[in-house]
């Protein structure tokens, strides 16, 4: 297999905790090492450390703890070598609560803030048309998404989702969901569209709208129209996968 499934729980614990840096290491070892052990050699730190850009060998040692403490690497001193946990063992071990995870190929390794913000957004784009499905009709911020006649399937829709939901939902900042998003973007692992929708507004009374309903999101003029700026659009472009299920 040369891709792996990343959990989308990871992805968000690395979000909410700054660990891009352990993170970006821990796929890497993945990688390389498909049986799940190393002994880190030095001569295999310097390799890995020219892979991540000549990465100092304190800093590398540093991760290295670092994933140790995380429980994700485990180091048996009776052998020497280093055990990298399964994913699967972290899931069981950590309780995630989706099987969701996110195909990521070894190039995609220089885009770590592109993989978190594409398994965020692409998770929450899912779950609106799971909701979609499941409710027929979801009226949101002036929009009313219907489900499909049929076999319901999301492929080529766009669906709103905020930053302000990641924020919401994962306890990760405003500002950084908006970095990861735009991460993403970026990478080419999702497209992001503006949505507006106009209103019975002249331009000439914008501000007086906004003078006396201070609560109004974003009016903008657009075309010489008065148009409310909706939640962006966006649509995955990177395929999502669901780990199979524990044994229990």
């Amino acid at each position: 297999m040369d891709y792996l499934v990343v959990p989308v729980p990871m992805c968000i614990d690395v979000a909410k905790n700054n660990l891009e840096t352990p993170f970006q290491l821990f796929l890497l070892l993945k990688f390389l090492y498909r049986n799940g052990k190393t002994k880190l050699s030095a001569q295999e730190r310097k390799a890995i450390a020219k892979i991540l850009g000549n990465t100092k060998q304190k800093s590398l040692k540093k991760n290295i703890h670092q994933l140790q403490e995380l429980k994700w690497l485990r180091h048996n001193s009776a052998t020497g070598y280093y055990q990298i946990h399964s994913f699967d063992r972290l899931r069981e071990k950590n309780d995630w609560p989706t099987r969701s995870g996110i195909v990521c190929y070894f190039d995609d390794l220089n885009h770590i803030f592109a993989i978190e913000g594409a398994a965020l957004y692409i998770y929450l784009y899912k779950d609106f048309w799971r909701k979609v499905k499941r409710d027929k009709v979801v009226r949101i911020k002036g929009r009313t998404y219907h489900s499909l006649p049929g076999t319901f399937h999301s492929k080529g829709r766009f669906a709103p989702v905020a930053t302000t939901g990641v924020n919401a939902l994962f306890d990760i900042s405003i500002s950084k969901a908006s970095r990861l998003k735009h991460a993403a973007i970026k990478a080419g692992f999702i497209e992001v569209i503006k949505d507006f929708k106009e209103l019975p507004i002249k331009p000439s009374e914008i501000n007086l709208v906004r003078k006396y309903f201070t609560n109004e999101p974003n009016l903008v003029i657009l075309k010489d129209k008065v148009c409310l700026q909706l939640i962006d659009l966006i649509l995955p472009n990177i395929p999502f996968k669901k780990r199979h299920k524990l044994k229990t």
